[in-house]
């Protein structure tokens, strides 16, 4: 297992399996869906907001879109010429965010599949390993493999601001944003906290392992 999300009213869980399968539980662990299609291990899962769509992303390159009610792919993106890394939705449901070790972050319009913008920093620092828009949609993050987090002004294509100090080069380690923080775990084991306006990092919480950290919340 790849990734893992619950559904908006955490009544289910999301699973992106290694074996291309997309798998849907009960919070009793009843299996209520398993969507094929993907060709290739998948990497990355996200519901949007009403909790009716799952959102994956597969080592084969595609973004895929599945009716949970109905138990089928609506739309499939070949959205990337490399793993898809990570995905998001917006809030109103209206785009779909996806990044991929091709370097490139990439918005898609939801309900034509249309590509709306892609991103890329003027020097290219490789495979952008995590990427979600912000809570208010207006912008996004990406974590790069070059050890760095950038908040995307994506409507006028400008990086606003940027931040380092974690260990980030393997894995898609997890990113969490709030009104006045981002939290990113680290491949060093400890979780590192940045102030969202300033850049500054606040404090650096330590764990017990020099194990990367794969997943926060």
């Amino acid at each position: 297992v790849n990734a893992i999300t619950w559904s908006p009213d955490s009544s289910l869980l999301a699973a992106a399996c290694d074996d291309g399968i997309v798998k849907v539980y009960d919070l009793d662990g009843t299996l209520r869906r398993s969507f094929t299609g993907h060709t290739h291990s998948v990497m990355c899962v996200a519901f949007n907001p009403k909790g009716n769509l799952l959102v994956s992303g597969s080592f084969d390159e595609n973004v895929r879109i599945w009716d949970i009610r109905r138990g089928r792919c609506i739309r499939t993106f070949p959205a990337h010429a490399g793993a898809v890394s990570a995905v998001d939705v917006t809030f109103d449901s209206t785009m779909i965010l996806s990044c991929s070790y091709d370097g490139l972050t990439r918005l898609w319009d939801i309900s034509v599949g249309q590509c709306l913008k892609t991103l890329v920093p003027e020097h290219r620092p490789g495979p952008v390993l995590n990427a979600l828009f912000s809570p208010n949609a207006q912008y996004l993050l990406a974590a790069t493999a070059d050890g760095i987090i950038r908040i995307w002004d994506y409507l006028n294509n400008r990086i606003l601001r940027t931040y380092s100090g974690h260990k980030c080069s393997r894995y898609s380690c997890p990113v969490v944003v709030s009104d006045s923080s981002i939290l990113s775990g680290s491949e060093d084991g400890a979780v590192y906290q940045w102030d969202i306006n300033s850049s500054q990092l606040i404090r650096t919480y330590k764990t017990h392992s020099d194990s990367p950290i794969l997943a926060m919340q």
